[in-house]
C-alpha cells in the first residue's frame, strides 16, 4: 500500500458512514426518526451493540439525506482538536464557509458551551437544505473528557 494511500485510510474510517446491502429494515424507527428529524438536535441512545450506528447510517442513505459523519475517537478529547477536525471535514464536505469556523483558543477558556452553539450555528448557515451532522461513537469519551464542556 502507498505511504498516501495509508495515509487516507484513517481519515477517511473517520469521516465515512458504514454502508451496506443488507439494512435491517426498521419502518417504526425510521418513521420516529421522520418526526424528530424537524428539531435540532437527535440523540441516538442504546446500550453498546444494539444498532445505533447502523440505523442513523441506514436512515439517512434511505432518505437521501445530505451529511457530514464524524466519528469521535480518541484524538478528540480536546475540544480545540475536535472542532479543528470537524472543520476539515466540513472542508472536505464543501460546506460553504468552512474556512470561517473559528478555531477554539484560549481566549474562549470557561465559554466552551457558546463558542459551541456559535459554530454549529456557523457551520450550519453553510450547509445545504436538511443537512445532517452525525457525531458517532460519542458514548466512547471518558465522562472526564473537557469536550463535554462544549
Amino acid at each position: 500500500m502507498s505511504q498516501q494511500l495509508a495515509g487516507l485510510i484513517p481519515t477517511l474510517a473517520k469521516y465515512s458512514a458504514p454502508v451496506s446491502k443488507h439494512w435491517l429494515k426498521r419502518p417504526r424507527l425510521f418513521d420516529r426518526l421522520d418526526q424528530l428529524m424537524e428539531q435540532s438536535v437527535v440523540w441516538i441512545a442504546a446500550p453498546a451493540g444494539y444498532g445505533k450506528t447502523v440505523l442513523a447510517a441506514h436512515y439517512l442513505a434511505e432518505r437521501h439525506r445530505p451529511m457530514l459523519w464524524f466519528r469521535i475517537d480518541d484524538r478528540d478529547l480536546d475540544p480545540g482538536a475536535f472542532f479543528h477536525r470537524l472543520r476539515e471535514a466540513a472542508s472536505q464536505y464543501g460546506i460553504d464557509g468552512a474556512e470561517r469556523l473559528p478555531a477554539l483558543t484560549g481566549e474562549y477558556a470557561g465559554g466552551e458551551a457558546a463558542f459551541a452553539r456559535n459554530y454549529t450555528e456557523t457551520f450550519f448557515a453553510g450547509a445545504p437544505a436538511g443537512f445532517v451532522r452525525v457525531v458517532d461513537d460519542f458514548q466512547q469519551l471518558p465522562e472526564q473528557a473537557p469536550l463535554h464542556a462544549a
